[in-house]
Parts: C-alpha cells; sequence; structure tokens
C-alpha cells in the first residue's frame, strides 16, 4: 500500500521495519519484487518456467 501511494520500495520497507521489526520483510525473493516494481512483479508471476 505504501508503494501504491508513490513512497519508494527502499523507503517503504524500512518504515515498516522501523514501525513493526527490523526482522519485518526479510524475504529476498518479495522484496526483490517490491524494489522491480508491481507492475514488473505482475508480468513475472505470469510467466511459466515449465511452458
Amino acid at each position: 500500500m505504501l508503494i501504491e501511494r508513490g513512497l519508494p520500495a527502499a523507503e517503504a520497507l524500512a518504515l515498516v521495519r522501523r514501525r513493526r521489526s527490523p526482522a519485518a520483510l526479510r524475504n529476498d525473493a518479495f522484496t526483490g519484487y517490491l524494489a522491480a516494481g508491481l507492475d514488473v512483479a505482475a508480468l513475472l508471476m505470469e510467466l511459466d518456467p515449465l511452458g
């Protein structure tokens, strides 16, 4: 939601970690999707590695 409202991914992650826990959002794949941008993440989710 923070990114959708215009906050850069790095700032959004830092804010969540400050407010919740330094251990929050530590999944590298997920944070990579956020950094890439939600539109790019949506395209990547549609790729079929077996197809």
